[in-house]
């Protein structure tokens, strides 16, 4: 209790009662008006024992997607374990946080890449670079980069290719990189030989085009970015062979399967108009694969020029049933995430750090559409 106690003063953190994935149980808030107003992210250690708040540095000079972060660190008392301004070693603090401790130590090796992703011990790392226009080359590098790479491909021609994941499991035998928002390619690990393309999901045809654009009312040419699928977020989920896709220009989000044929295994906002209210435009900013693919993040934003309406919904959903099992539309929610094991769920609120227990029990009667 006095261990609690002294935390409390020295953080301002509170302990109190409120509602979550698992109504009337504790919850922990933490205030971070000490480190940070800009909090990014969310992240939980390996071994579900701590928490990462993080952010980026202010203010953030060149590629952001390559910028160390800003952190601090909390066990889930609400101790603080490390400070990225006061520690003496940045990545010896981030170590449990291998999804951002690439950061701090691969610096040099994605300095001219386009597209990257690392072994999870760090004992590998790919990179994608840019040969000339619309070209690109996929190098294997063991790590750190000396000599020649393992293997080096030449790319399908696309504009930005990107690896879906950033950090590759032991047990992933594959890479795949999003070649065009509609179709990715599978790339053998050891040689980098394609494997297969397969798009996301079904292809609108012209009549299926037009047959959306008569359904939502659009009006001109203008509209015809939202007629068909274009992926913006993505997430890999290797255990079952799954491909979760957030559209651009749409509410939509989909979940194919990892296959030539790139088959559809769910479907979720076919029917709502990605062009409402007026004057904005949804997107889906995130999907993410949670607690070894048990449950699917979809976090959408809607707004635009033409509309003062600003809204960021985030869901989480099991993945056996598809059933939507945790839902907020606080406009100061951000980096919602899951422990490994599925049993905590953190996320920013404005200024603070919340942590809640998590059990998946269903919070809403409401469920997406599914498709087999």
């Amino acid at each position: 209790m006095k261990l609690l106690l002294l935390i409390g003063a020295l953080l301002g953190c509170q302990l109190e009662r409120g509602a979550g994935a698992v109504p009337d149980r504790t919850i922990l808030k933490i205030d971070l008006q000490n480190y940070t107003r800009s909090g990014v992210g969310v992240e939980f250690a390996t071994d579900a024992r701590s928490v990462c708040v993080w952010w980026w540095p202010d203010p953030p000079i060149g590629d952001f997607r390559k910028l160390p972060v800003e952190f601090v660190v909390f066990d889930l008392h609400g101790g603080v374990l490390n400070v990225s301004s006061n520690t003496l070693s940045r990545a010896e603090a981030l170590r449990a946080f291998p999804s951002l401790v690439w950061r701090e130590t691969q610096q040099e090796f994605v300095k001219s890449a386009v597209g990257w992703a690392f072994a999870h011990d760090f004992s590998q790392g790919l990179r994608i670079r840019r040969t000339r226009d619309s070209e690109h080359t996929a190098e294997m590098w063991a790590l750190p980069a000396r000599g020649e790479p393992i293997w080096s491909v030449h790319l399908p021609r696309c504009t930005q290719p990107e690896p879906v994941k950033i950090l590759l499991a032991p047990t992933d035998k594959t890479i795949l990189i999003n070649l065009t928002g509609s179709q990715g390619i599978v790339l053998d690990r050891d040689t980098g030989k394609t494997q297969y393309t397969f798009p996301f999901g079904p292809i609108e045809s012209d009549a299926e085009a037009l047959q959306r654009k008569k359904k939502f009312g659009f009006r001109s040419a203008d509209d015809g970015h939202s007629l068909q699928f274009i992926a913006y977020a993505l997430s890999q989920d290797t255990s079952n062979g799954r491909l979760a896709c957030g559209a651009f220009f749409d509410k939509r989000i989909r979940v194919v399967e990892v296959a030539p044929s790139g088959n559809l295994v769910f479907e979720a906002n076919t029917d709502v108009n990605p062009s409402r209210p007026i004057g904005g435009n949804w997107k889906v900013q995130r999907v993410q694969f949670l607690a070894d693919g048990n449950y699917l993040l979809a976090q959408y934003e809607f707004g635009g020029r033409g509309t003062t309406t600003v809204l960021n919904p985030v869901e989480i959903l099991e993945t056996r049933t598809w059933k939507r099992v945790w839902k907020e539309s606080d406009l100061g929610i951000r980096g919602v995430t899951l422990s490994p094991d599925g049993t905590t769920l953190a996320f920013l609120r404005d200024d603070g750090l919340e942590i809640h227990p998590f059990a998946g029990a269903a919070t809403s009667a409401h469920s997406p559409t599914l498709r087999k």
